[in-house]
């Protein structure tokens, strides 16, 4: 059984005062592999430990782990101060060795053992009470202490060593509960990485693409847990040119420091950002790319003093991002506009947010974004209620959402679509017949010999409304049909076209 499944179920029974006690900071609840796990432990605390542990890691892919495994893993862990030179020197051995799938499956467990390490302290995410464990704590902030230390010792190691915290703060989705400690850990020698701004300054296309010294140190220290005693003259000192202000405004709001100012630069840099220049070359796309998220996330990280970039927000996003919210998604604009909006801006929060319903992706979270935001989101979910293009559990989404607004009356369209979705909502994939009756047409005659319809037909006709018109069945139809194979597609498809979205 994988460790990472037994952690995770084992964590989901514990109540919130209970501390865990299953390995690594407990025995094995297996008798039968509480001993074979004690003999491998055994046999690495003797001499040549350090590298069995390593041959035994780099021998597995890290998602079908061996006890063994785990052990050596943890093994590790445990004495980052002492093993992790060893591991990065194995990292950097792999990464020069001829490209082969085992080379990258090796390299990719060598990576993740030192990346969990410094992350949770043990080698399988076993949820907040494992993570609040005094042994996890010590472990990882060891590892943390250890990765700052081969940093500024330099050599191929501090490269390596950089890639694991580089890779630990965009690992994850933010869940990293020792990124922070480690981060502070090394912020002396990432200020000395960091130097001072020259003129002409580029951020990289991405973390892997990065180049200077300055970039990779900059972009660790945006994670957040710096000395700011430190940290801030440092890095305010790039807050002066518009390819790193973004990222130095996170930086130093991470850190405790008062950017509001940057507000009006942050909205400048925004409204200039183009992504779909012509003649642009891919990397020069990233790197607006990398800016573009980096000013959403400064215009975040500064809270609601950057409420007065509202109106720059609406207009890139109407601007750029349409159709289909093809760069950042709706969740990160979502995210923005919560943390700057205040209840005086709703009519502005409105209208960055109501674009996003044009995303790719659930809409649902859009919805309940406008919302909490009252009167303000009620026309941009009327025209979502309305909008037959929509799949039906998103009509009824808006529906939801305008009843959570407050009392307010419907015009009679409205609540026969209401009445329609309601109806439609409450029983199985609707048939052909169903489908027409929305509409106020008669049932089709049945065919001879009866052949039943492709089921991909009947589930589109689910997730659609057919009516109240007759256009509008002509509508979903042809988009239903759309999606039915052609040497499949029944009589009622005959002379239609994909229409709407697929």
């Amino acid at each position: 059984m994988k460790l990472v499944v037994l952690l995770l179920l084992a964590a989901a029974a514990l109540s919130n005062e209970e501390q865990p006690s299953w390995y690594p900071f407990g025995p094995w609840r297996d008798p039968h592999d509480a001993k074979v796990a004690a003999s491998f432990r055994r046999s690495l605390e003797r001499n040549g430990g350090v590298a069995r542990a390593i041959r035994r890691v780099c021998a597995s892919d890290f998602v079908s782990q061996s006890l063994e495994t785990e052990v050596a893993a943890n093994f590790l862990v445990e004495r980052a101060p002492e093993t992790y030179p060893a591991l990065l020197d194995a990292m950097i051995k792999e990464d020069k060795a001829p490209s082969s799938d085992a080379r990258a499956e090796c390299l990719g467990s060598l990576e993740g053992t030192a990346r969990f390490g410094v992350c949770y302290g043990y080698t399988s995410p076993g949820g907040p009470q494992m993570d609040a464990h005094p042994s996890a704590v010590a472990r990882r902030a060891g590892a943390g202490r250890a990765l700052a230390k081969a940093i500024a010792d330099g050599g191929p190691r501090a490269r390596t060593a950089m890639d694991v915290l580089l890779e630990a703060g965009n690992w994850a989705n933010g869940h990293c509960p020792g990124l922070g400690e480690a981060v502070r850990a090394a912020t002396p020698v990432l200020v000395n990485w960091l130097g001072v701004p020259k003129p002409s300054l580029e951020i990289p296309g991405s973390v892997h693409q990065a180049e200077e010294k300055w970039d990779q140190a900059l972009r660790a220290l945006s994670f957040g847990g710096a000395d700011r005693a430190v940290a801030e003259e440092p890095v305010r000192a790039f807050l002066a040119a518009d390819a790193t202000a973004p990222l130095a405004t996170v930086a130093l709001a991470r850190m405790g420091a008062d950017v509001a100012a940057e507000t009006t630069h942050l909205a400048r840099i925004l409204d200039g950002i183009v992504l779909d220049a012509p003649g642009q070359t891919p990397r020069q796309s990233q790197r607006r790319l990398t800016l573009l998220g980096d000013t959403v996330d400064a215009l975040a990280a500064i809270g609601k003093p950057a409420r007065a970039a509202l109106p720059n927000v609406a207009a890139f996003v109407a601007r750029v991002e349409m159709p289909g919210c093809h760069s950042l998604g709706a969740a990160r604009y979502i995210h923005l506009v919560q943390a700057i909006a205040t209840e005086a801006d709703a009519d502005n929060a409105a209208a960055a947010l109501a674009p996003l319903l044009g995303c790719q992706g659930p809409r649902e979270p859009v919805v309940r974004a406008l919302a909490e935001l009252g009167p303000s989101a009620r026309g941009s979910l009327l025209r979502l209620l309305r909008d037959e293009a929509r799949p039906i559990h998103e009509r009824l989404a808006a529906m939801d959402a305008l009843a959570q607004l407050g009392p307010t009356t419907l015009e009679a369209r409205d609540q026969k679509l209401v009445t329609l979705l309601r109806t439609k909502a409450k029983g199985p994939p609707t048939e052909l017949d169903r489908c027409r009756a929305e509409a106020g047409l008669p049932p089709t005659p049945t065919p001879t010999p009866a052949v039943a319809p492709p089921p991909e037909l009947m589930t589109c006709l689910s997730q659609y409304l057919c009516g109240p018109s007759p256009e509008i069945y002509q509508q979903t139809i042809a988009r239903c049909c759309g999606r039915v194979a052609q040497h499949r597609t029944p009589d009622v498809c005959a002379g239609t076209g994909p229409a709407g979205p697929h």
